[in-house]
């Protein structure tokens, strides 16, 4: 910037004078003796530093000459006192806003104003400039080198100006704007809002790839196993007709090709049924015996963990011998060979295939008895075959699958039907098919003819088991015994009792080991919540002696549950991953094989009824209805308080299994009351009551705290206070199983009359208490709320022992023979169909109760319109049977002579 040079004034000699004339700043005179007029007229105006001009001033003084020119002097001066603001004011550049101006001389004097759009503010006499922009400083020198009128020269003493221009902080702000970051910002925002909307997008859109992908493969999988390939083929082809015609319709207007194909839903166009004709086949049935009467025992869980655990190793069985599983109806397994490709064997392939999955199903079952419980492996598989034409297609319409027609389908499910378990009966047609193979020897005819539903009297064979080492491969597992025994039927000579001692042996080392499985769970469950509960530890057990007070002394109406424990409920699920020290395991072990060996050799008061017995209150606490958090609005503590606790305290768990497994330890095979009769040396101990429990109670709680099993006993309770408990429990639990004391009798009922007026809060111990008696009196008595094989298995175990009882002169009253009937229908009026009801009256039990009273129902029923013949039969088989141990007796005695 151009700056005009106004400030060309400068001091001169006074030749009147002979004194030097500074410019005025700030209103005074730097040098010079007549400065002090300008200060007295600045003072005269305003009566401040700068009177009336009011600010910081300049005088600009111009010399007057002589007029002689020969010989120039200046005679005077015009002098004129100017603000410096009305110099800067007309030479603003554009803009100013924000500018700061330093005038200065090297005399010393400062002055700074600050500029705006339209005015100068003085701000100070000094340099009041920004430091931090000191290095944007614009300077502008005042220095004139001649003097400007000829003959007068310029005097060296003048004081030279400089003007300093700075930016401020104002003018940063005002041209430093934010709008350019606000739209960088705006636009990067922008940017990443639409990658992060993409990259989302992607990944959704890849997620849904990779769920149609699985979906398409689970559906493909699903369609390759429910429909042979031929099917397939046929899907396919309709699918991609239905393709083509759809291709350019919206999406809402495209139905399933598939769905097309299988359905006839809205719109679908019903095509030529997927049907074919297959001449050369061979069908097996094959159902599982026993099935119906063990499932009615068990949880809905492990009903299904057998099934699939089965089906999978027969499904595994047929892939690699390329048979057609067709459908599994209930617990049967339908399979077909020779579909969809032809197969010239078959029948063989069938054959061979049953043999497999016969000998697969012996296997699995007596692998999980130990987590199953008892009975599991005596289920068996019962097979039919049969060769010849069948239809096999689609039938479409909801939840459609491939299945077969025909009279050969029809044919084998009657073989099976009629077949026996453990054993493989092919018809006819199929055993002329092997024959013509050269196979004759797998065969045997069956003996008598079959009366087959729609067919009449037939001829079957079947299948001999491969017992030789060169017909059985390495894969093939041995059979059991007791499977040799139903497959032998005279053609050998087996040593039958040998061979069922030894069956007898493992059956009971399979339950042993089930029931330490089942202890185990609840123990683990007991070391957790004891973990989540560290606290101080009561009597040290080291300590402990054994009662003196006989149990039913003992006996209280009310057991006191512990108190809600939110952590425990929390880690419930935990249990799971504690681990027990192997002592403990061992001495569990050893615990409950001691005690099987306890119980003696009765029909139906012995360690597998006590097995039973066990399973069936396992069941019970199980199903006990716990409310879900929609139910509680995720309330735990309310869950606890409406199953009384029971649910929550695992050593309550934990005791009434093992109270039913010690509850008829060292049982003698008669009645309390024939025990008195007797003067039996147990009815003198216990005063003539409840003597077969109070003896099962003493001697399982000596058993546990004898010292034989210090880790184990240590486990279950860490302190006198619960080794108190869980004798409470036990003592409770095993004196609910005597139903026929009278006085017992009438004390349940006060209580229960008592426990269910009370109010909620203060009645719940007492409620628990009465629940887990009738879990012990349901569970003792479950064969008559249970399938009625199971009814019928127990209910004649138990006319054999009573019988033989009275046969030994200990019986009570008349032979069991002559009032089996009439006594059944009597317990079933007068108390498991009341047992039942009350199971529901609990409010704990829920579907099980239910349940519970049906099959007694249904089994009274049974028994009413059947009862006698069964009578009839059990006398029938029970005479056999004793005739048969006085042969076995008589041989004896013979060998030993």
């Amino acid at each position: 910037m151009e700056w005009p040079d106004i400030w060309n004034a400068q001091a001169q000699d006074d030749s009147h004078t002979g004194n030097k004339r500074g410019l005025l700043l700030n209103g005074t005179h730097r040098s010079g003796s007549d400065s002090g007029s300008m200060d007295d007229l600045a003072s005269r105006h305003s009566g401040n530093k700068y009177g009336a001009l009011e600010g910081p001033a300049l005088i600009l003084q111009y010399p007057i000459l002589s007029p002689v020119p020969e010989n120039r002097s200046v005679v005077a001066f015009l002098s004129m006192v100017a603000r410096w603001d009305s110099f800067i004011l007309p030479n603003m550049p554009p803009d100013p806003d924000g500018i700061i101006i330093v005038i200065s001389n090297s005399c010393g004097q400062q002055v700074t104003f600050a500029l705006t759009d339209n005015d100068v503010i003085y701000l100070g006499d000094s340099d009041l400039h920004e430091a931090e922009y000191e290095s944007l400083k614009k300077e502008f020198h005042f220095t004139p080198q001649a003097s400007p009128i000829s003959g007068i020269s310029m005097t060296q003493t003048y004081c030279p100006y400089k003007i300093s221009v700075y930016p401020s902080a104002t003018m940063r702000d005002k041209f430093e704007t934010e709008e350019p970051v606000a739209f960088v910002g705006g636009v990067a925002g922008i940017f990443l809002f639409t990658l992060v909307v993409f990259l989302i997008y992607d990944i959704l859109v890849e997620r849904r790839q990779r769920f149609l992908a699985a979906t398409a493969s689970k559906s493909s999988a699903i369609v390759t196993a429910l429909f042979p390939q031929i099917v397939r083929d046929r899907i396919l082809e309709s699918e991609e007709k239905n393709t083509t015609k759809q291709r350019g319709m919206k999406s809402s207007a495209v139905e399933s090709s598939m769905d097309s194909a299988l359905f006839h839903g809205p719109g679908a166009k019903e095509g030529p049924p997927i049907a074919n004709l297959f001449t050369n086949t061979t069908v097996i049935f094959g159902d599982i015996s026993g099935f119906t009467a063990w499932s009615s025992s068990r949880e809905p869980v492990d009903v299904f963990t057998l099934l699939e655990t089965l089906y999978r190793a027969f499904d595994k069985i047929a892939k690699e011998m390329h048979v057609f599983k067709v459908e599994t109806i209930g617990d049967c397994y339908v399979a077909v060979t020779g579909l969809p490709n032809p197969q010239e064997d078959h029948h063989l392939r069938m054959v061979r295939f049953a043999r497999r999955v016969l000998d697969k199903m012996i296997v699995r079952t007596k692998e999980m008895e130990t987590t199953l419980g008892p009975d599991t492996s005596n289920l068996g598989f019962r097979i039919g075959i049969n060769s010849g034409p069948v239809t096999g297609g689609v039938l479409r319409g909801e939840k459609s699958r491939y299945q077969l027609f025909g009279d050969t389908v029809n044919m084998a499910s009657r073989m099976e039907s009629t077949g026996h378990r453990n054993q493989i009966q092919v018809s006819q047609a199929t055993a002329s098919l092997i024959v013509s193979s050269g196979k004759g020897h797998w065969l045997r005819k069956r003996e008598g003819l079959v009366h087959a539903k729609g067919k009449g009297a037939v001829q079957t064979f079947w299948v001999k088991s491969k017992v030789s080492s060169t017909e059985r491969s390495d894969s093939e597992p041995p059979r059991s015994s007791k499977a040799l025994l139903d497959e032998a039927a005279g053609s050998e000579a087996v040593d039958k009792k040998a061979l069922e001692t030894a069956d007898e042996k493992a059956k009971d080392n399979s339950l042993i080991a089930w029931q330490v499985e089942l202890l185990t769970r609840l123990l683990k469950r007991i070391v957790l919540h004891r973990k989540l509960n560290i606290g101080k530890k009561d009597k040290d057990l080291a300590t402990l002696d054994s009662s003196k007070v006989l149990p039913r002394e003992q006996m209280t109406d009310i057991i006191p549950m512990p108190e809600f424990d939110p952590k425990m409920e929390e880690h419930s699920m935990d249990a799971k991953s504690v681990k027990l020290p192997p002592e403990v395991i061992s001495q569990l072990n050893d615990l409950v094989a001691t005690i099987a060996s306890m119980y003696k050799d009765n029909s139906f008061h012995n360690f597998e009824h006590a097995c039973h017995m066990t399973m069936s209150a396992n069941k019970l606490m199980n199903r006990i209805v716990v409310p879900t958090p929609l139910e509680t609005n995720g309330n735990m503590k309310e869950a606890h308080d409406f199953t009384y606790g029971l649910t929550s305290d695992p050593l309550t768990q934990f005791a009434i299994i093992f109270s039913a497994i010690v509850h008829d330890v060292d049982h003698h095979g008669v009645s309390n009351e024939q025990l008195v009769k007797e003067n039996n040396r147990l009815a003198a101990l216990y005063k003539g009551k409840s003597i077969l429990e109070q003896n099962s109670i003493d001697l399982a709680l000596e058993l546990f705290s004898s010292g034989s099993f210090p880790a184990l006993v240590a486990c279950v309770c860490a302190d006198e206070t619960e080794f108190n408990r869980f004798r409470q429990l036990v003592v409770n639990s095993v004196m609910a199983t005597d139903i026929f004391d009278k006085e017992l009798i009438a004390l349940r009922n006060n209580s229960w009359a008592r426990a269910f007026s009370l109010e909620e809060e203060s009645a719940a111990d007492a409620r628990a208490t009465i629940v887990i008696e009738h879990i012990m009196q349901a569970a003792d008595v479950a064969h008559t709320m249970q399938h009625w094989h199971v009814y019928q298995k127990w209910n004649e175990k138990l006319f054999v022992e009573m019988s033989q009882a009275y046969a030994s002169g200990r019986g009570a009253g008349k032979d069991p023979a002559l009032t089996w009937y009439q006594s059944e229908l009597g317990f079933f009026d007068n108390y498991a169909i009341p047992l039942a009801k009350k199971l529901d009256e609990c409010g704990v039990f829920g579907v099980c109760s239910d349940e519970c009273y049906n099959y007694a129902m249904e089994n009274r029923m049974e028994w009413e319109s059947k009862g006698e013949t069964i009578v009839k039969k059990m006398v029938l088989r029970l005479g056999e049977r004793n005739r048969k141990l006085s042969c076995v007796r008589l041989n004896g005695q013979r060998q030993d002579n």
